[in-house]
């Protein structure tokens, strides 16, 4: 991860405020690794269901800066850190991904009209678990503007996320690179 990156990422640790967020979520997007559909967490996952603690250390390192603000990657990296006995990075760990989801929590108020800022469709779910939601069903609403899932939850509500950024992202990567 370059410097400018870290930079961005300890100004929002030492400053949680709606705009370091977005400006290190922007920086995030812009990115050329960022690939907001990639399933890297799963595959961290499987590392820690193997109990491959090293290997799923590393991983996290290889999947920044694509990863860098989605909070259930660093609650995972905490994990990691306690079973190792490494506690003062599973507290670091677990503290980042719980500003990562307040910051998001205050990008939004999953309205439509403000719907919660994600740069991962996987990190819906971890705001609705958050919100103390159960997921019923989903759709896409496309905008000229925007792009937005809509969660329908058990209880009959609707929780809205502006998934714009991958939605381009997915859509600019299928136009270069089309199927034969």
């Amino acid at each position: 991860m370059d410097e400018a990156f870290v930079q961005a990422f300890i100004k929002f640790l030492q400053d949680p405020s709606p705009e370091n967020f977005l400006a290190l979520r922007a920086m995030v997007i812009a990115a050329p690794e960022y690939e907001p559909y990639a399933t890297d967490h799963l595959a961290l996952a499987e590392l820690c269901k193997k109990e491959h603690w090293e290997a799923a250390r590393q991983l996290f390192q290889d999947m920044m800066p694509s990863y860098l603000i989605t909070a259930n990657v660093h609650y995972t990296l905490s994990f990691v850190a306690k079973k190792q006995g490494d506690e003062q990075t599973a507290k670091m760990e677990a503290d980042i991904g719980s500003l990562l989801l307040r910051a998001q929590r205050k990008s939004g108020d999953g309205t439509q009209a403000a719907p919660y800022l994600v740069t991962r469709t996987d990190e819906e779910y971890d705001l609705l678990t958050v919100l103390g939601k159960k997921f019923k069903s989903q759709r896409l609403v496309e905008a000229p503007d925007r792009v937005c899932d809509v969660l329908l939850c058990e209880d009959g509500s609707e929780v809205w996320f502006d998934v714009t950024a991958p939605y381009r992202k997915l859509r600019g990567s299928m136009e270069s690179n089309p199927k034969n």
